[in-house]
């Protein structure tokens, strides 16, 4: 009872604790959008790895969908890598179980622990073995993961494997040091449950590996039985020829030792040829691919600089339209202010003229109000500044300015005046209207370049992302060889362990000649061996280089796409 509300408390709470941004957090990543994934991260308080009703998180989402992206954000973001769900799956779990292999990588990086078991009691290589998917293996144990971890019924990455007919993945089991003959929990062997499942194909790599097929379970049943009992005529003629084999080999162990230790070095020898021929050849084909791989690099690396050169180049074309938007915006407004000044003079010329050349009454007219309304005007002033002042001087003081305001001279020279700057107004004016046509054809011809430059700009971004593809395709091809290649160089350290054994056998009994040779060729063996591993390691470090000129150049477009 108390363990059942010790399991249920942790799901209440978080479900408790699940808000609409954990909801919108958990959908993103679903559709697998990266954008929106990491807006919501830059929220405060949010938790990719709180877990919803379902015992499910945003963490373990994106590592089950295999989306790389959504993963890397989530990673830098920061969260608690060993987070379980409900089965106590972590998402190292999740990514060996769906067989996502760059996303284990990623997780392995991040110093995710391999030996963390679930509730079956299963480790990470277990659901790789089942998912048959090599490159995860070869990560998990060249990470240190156990290959002969047992979950709560003692089986084996090897055992399931068996189960699940795959024959690969128990070769590679088996390179890597698993126990061929390991037992469970009821004594049999991965040999008996691949006979009771009709396993062909892996009951064939066990034998090869040297399966005991002699070996009892805890009810005192042997492989046979199991064959059997799956009724599956195949697997019981292999191990009747194992059989056979296997006594054969004891009856002429028997009848001559030393024939038969001739025929075990005259196979040793020429399996030893054999296998140093395809090493070397191996050898080869890697310097080969490594040199094209350089190659491909320096191309990617030179259009890259290219690409950033047109990119500045834009920048600058993109901060000229700008100025010239802004200086004709300034010449608009500066020949709109002198259309309105022109129109004011035009006015006022208008409005002299006609007072000039009017006719005479007209003008008496005009001119008695003008006088009156000045008269008024000036009456009213000295009323304000003088109001001691008799009534008789106030009248006949009012009439001055009358008299000196009428003459037609005034008039006439200010008409003048009027005439100049309105002549002055119209050259000013033809000039702004020649600018404003400059600067027009001149920004029309930004324009077309400008959309020229986009066009470029879009035929460009094709390209790249067509090269990014390519890019990222062949990466992930070099990935592929680069975890055979380190298979191949695991064998070779077999290899060299069985030439090493085989050297001393032959140094006791005597044969010094042969024993020269083959320590020459050990260590000609030697150094091919380093040098290959010295060709993963640049491999490796060129793929890095590579993710990290992929990753550049995509923000780097990105930005170019929001500028324009």
């Amino acid at each position: 009872m108390m363990n059942c509300w010790f399991s249920c408390t942790p799901k209440n709470r978080h479900a408790a604790d699940w808000n609409k941004y954990d909801d919108r957090l958990m959908k993103a990543a679903e559709r697998g959008d990266v954008e929106k994934v990491t807006s919501i991260l830059a929220k405060k308080g949010v938790n990719p790895g709180k877990l919803d009703v379902e015992g499910r998180s945003v963490f373990h989402v994106v590592t089950s969908k295999g989306n790389l992206e959504c993963l890397n954000a989530i990673l830098i973001h920061g969260v608690d890598i060993t987070t379980s769900d409900t089965a106590g799956r972590n998402a190292l779990h999740l990514a060996a179980k769906y067989g996502h292999a760059l996303c284990l990588q990623k997780l392995l990086q991040y110093n995710c622990p391999t030996e963390h078991a679930d509730l079956q009691g299963r480790t990470a290589l277990h659901d790789a073995a089942m998912a048959d998917c090599p490159s995860s293996i070869q990560l998990l144990c060249d990470h240190g993961a156990s290959v002969n971890a047992k979950d709560v019924d003692g089986r084996t990455p090897l055992v399931l494997a068996t189960q699940m007919s795959r024959p690969t993945i128990c070769q590679l089991l088996i390179d890597r040091g698993a126990d061929v003959n390991s037992r469970d929990k009821q004594n049999r062997t991965a040999l008996m449950l691949g006979c009771e499942y009709g396993c062909r194909d892996a009951v064939e790599v066990l034998i090869k590996n040297g399966a005991d097929i002699s070996l009892l379970d805890a009810l005192g049943h042997d492989s046979s039985y199991y064959a059997r009992i799956g009724d599956n005529l195949d697997i019981l003629t292999l191990l009747k020829t194992a059989s056979e084999n296997t006594n054969k080999g004891r009856e002429l162990w028997k009848k001559g030792p030393s024939l038969q230790q001739r025929n075990l070095t005259h196979m040793q020898d020429e399996v030893n040829v054999k296998s140093h021929q395809r090493e070397h050849q191996n050898i080869q084909d890697l310097e080969i691919e490594n040199e094209d791989l350089k190659e491909r690099l320096r191309k990617i690396q030179q259009e890259q600089r290219i690409l950033l050169d047109k990119v500045n180049g834009l920048q600058l074309q993109l901060n000229e339209r700008e100025k010239l938007k802004s200086l004709l915006a300034a010449k608009e407004k500066q020949h709109e202010e002198s259309l309105r000044t022109i129109e004011a003079l035009k006015n006022r010329f208008k409005y002299f003229e006609s007072d000039h050349l009017g006719s005479g009454s007209h003008f008496s007219n005009r001119k008695e109000d003008m006088l009156l309304k000045q008269g008024q005007m000036y009456m009213a002033d000295s009323q304000c500044t003088s109001p001691g002042i008799p009534a008789h001087m106030q009248s006949r003081s009012m009439l001055r300015p009358l008299e000196l305001s009428l003459p037609s001279q005034t008039s006439y020279s200010e008409n003048e005046i009027l005439k100049k700057e309105l002549e002055a107004m119209r050259t000013f004016c033809e000039s702004a209207k020649q600018d404003r046509l400059k600067l027009q054809n001149e920004l029309a011809h930004k324009v077309a370049e400008c959309k020229a430059l986009a066009l470029e700009c879009e035929r460009v971004k094709e390209d790249s992302d067509e090269q990014i593809k390519q890019l990222e395709d062949a990466l992930k091809d070099v990935q592929k060889r680069m975890y055979e290649s380190e298979g191949k160089v695991k064998q070779m350290q077999t290899h060299f362990l069985a030439l090493k054994e085989h050297l001393t056998s032959e140094a006791a009994s005597g044969n010094h000649r042969l024993t020269e040779e083959l320590k020459d060729q050990l260590k000609d063996l030697k150094v091919k061996y380093e040098g290959a591993s010295a060709e993963v390691g640049k491999l490796r470090n060129q793929i890095k280089q590579n993710e990290m000129i992929v990753e550049e150049f995509k923000r780097d477009e990105g930005k170019l796409i929001e500028e324009n």
